[in-house]
């Protein structure tokens, strides 16, 4: 008796699958990014570290009674996210923004783009007001 002859199946072709976009740890994108935004970076943490030594650091979110603070670190910039009311706060195009319907990483209301000198200046005061209402 003669068997039949069964052929393999090729597979279908298929598209390459594309690698899902992993997001980068927040030591990775502090490796990564010019010198003059890393330069930001520090200094506001020192800023609101030296505020009290009664609060802890959770990677980059800053915590009294609760957190006051959240940085998140892009290539020319640094993103502060602030426990305050953004209604309370003159919000500036470009540098203050109301976030609250926003989804975001982080806690708060109020974003804080900081990508100079002055807008690091301005950022100060905004600092020390959600850490002084936590």
């Amino acid at each position: 008796m003669n068997a039949p002859v069964i052929k393999a199946a090729t597979p279908a072709p298929t598209s390459p699958t594309p690698s899902p976009t992993v997001a980068k740890t927040h030591t990775e994108k502090l490796s990564s990014i010019p010198e003059a935004t890393k330069d930001l970076y520090d200094r506001i943490c020192s800023y609101i570290e030296a505020l009290d030594d009664d609060f802890v650091k959770y990677y980059a979110a800053f915590k009294k009674t609760r957190n006051f603070a959240c940085i998140e670190v892009h290539n020319r910039s640094v993103v502060i996210y602030l426990n305050l009311n953004p209604e309370r706060v003159e919000l500036e195009n470009g540098f203050t923004r109301d976030i609250r319907n926003i989804g975001h990483f982080g806690t708060g209301s109020l974003q804080i783009n900081v990508f100079d000198e002055q807008s690091y200046t301005k950022a100060l005061p905004l600092i020390d007001k959600a850490y002084e209402e936590v």
